[in-house]
């Protein structure tokens, strides 16, 4: 819709077409198909894999998971390879404390883009919509890259009246050749599979090009490393599905800079199997009550099957958990890692049962 049909009609309101003299042929787009095209930009990645120019990503994550961290480092990646004009990229910080604050604008400095955060140099959350609004009206959304971290801090995404207005905005700069990179939490609980489930209402979701969820995968207590997933559940256009990264996540002797430089981002083999440890550990939290009996029960020694579920019995844990603990993490089970066997099956030698030893640490180190 032109600027003079906007001028003419309050958009919030219903219009009679008898009074407004509209017609369809007014907004016809087929006359307008060259102008779009060289508005359109070559496929290129704002975030290497994951947020393709021209389109709205949203990234679910827990506090503390890295999104902001990763999001940065690709982005740097991006700014400084010069497949991005990190002159056109805002970053709005709108979630960290002022050290933090800090610490990321020099890192924007050095990799070309720029931040702003809500409560300096007059810069307030609803100015954000101000300015979008602006750019999809004077048309110069073309090759701008924003992204909001978090975006709860600009629109209430549990209020689907409230957010559908901003999604909308958001939705139009878009659609003029601007890209938006929401960060967004996910709920406290997970679902029955253990992943995390995004926060909010759909809306963000229905009206995103893609969206992740990222989660942490595993972390070592010993090199204090910290391996994570981005999981895609919407996609459109040439992204990667999954994506794993390992950074360090010791804060406590690591500047800001220190964790950029120790991300790495890992192999499709290695999300294969952060994958595999994903769902091991998912397993075994479902487990968890018959993995702990039948450990105390073969403490005393190699034990069949039947005398385990009699010992569990008395303990109060079913014959099915039992049955199914047995099989799940048996060292037979080369599905599932190493660490996540617990137990050795023989068949005994009538065969008619099977017996169970537990299994030493250094015996899962050969394994």
């Amino acid at each position: 819709m032109s600027a003079n049909i906007a001028a003419v009609i309050d958009l919030n309101e219903a219009v009679d077409p008898e009074d407004c003299g509209f017609d369809f042929d007014q907004f016809n787009l087929n006359n307008e198909v060259s102008n779009m095209e060289s508005q359109m930009k070559d496929d290129r990645f704002v975030l290497n894999g994951l947020a393709l120019r021209g389109q709205m990503t949203v990234i679910y994550a827990k506090p503390n998971a890295g999104k902001t961290l990763l999001v940065i480092w690709l982005l740097s990646r991006a700014t400084r390879s010069g497949e991005i004009d990190g002159s056109t990229v805002y970053y709005i910080n709108a979630d960290d404390h002022h050290k933090g604050l800090i610490e990321k604008i020099k890192i924007a400095n050095e990799a070309g883009f720029k931040m702003l955060a809500p409560g300096h140099l007059d810069f307030k959350t609803p100015l954000l919509e101000v300015i979008l609004k602006d750019k999809i009206r004077k048309d110069t959304c073309g090759g701008v890259v924003v992204i909001l971290d978090t975006v709860k801090k600009f629109t209430d995404l549990m209020n689907k009246s409230t957010s559908s207005g901003f999604f909308e905005v958001l939705r139009g700069f878009v659609s003029k050749g601007g890209t938006v990179i929401l960060l967004a939490h996910v709920n406290k609980r997970r679902d029955e599979d253990k992943k995390v489930i995004f926060g909010g209402t759909s809306d963000l979701v229905d009206d995103a090009d893609c969206a992740y969820t990222l989660d942490e995968i595993s972390f070592d207590p010993q090199t204090l490393t910290k391996t994570v997933q981005f999981d895609n559940f919407k996609a459109r256009g040439n992204v990667e599905l999954k994506a794993a990264f390992s950074y360090s996540g010791d804060t406590v002797k690591n500047s800001y800079k220190d964790l950029m430089l120790s991300v790495k981002k890992l192999s499709e083999d290695d999300c294969f199997e952060a994958d595999r440890v994903k769902a091991a550990q998912a397993l075994t939290i479902a487990n968890m009550e018959a993995i702990e009996a039948i450990k105390d029960i073969l403490k005393s020694g190699t034990m069949i099957q039947s005398d385990i579920v009699e010992a569990a019995k008395d303990m109060g844990v079913s014959k099915r958990k039992i049955l199914k603990a047995l099989k799940d993490h048996d060292a037979n089970n080369k599905s599932l890692p190493a660490e996540s066997r617990y137990w050795k099956s023989t068949t005994t030698a009538n065969k008619n049962s099977k017996e169970y030893t537990l299994q030493s640490c250094w015996e899962k180190l050969g394994d």
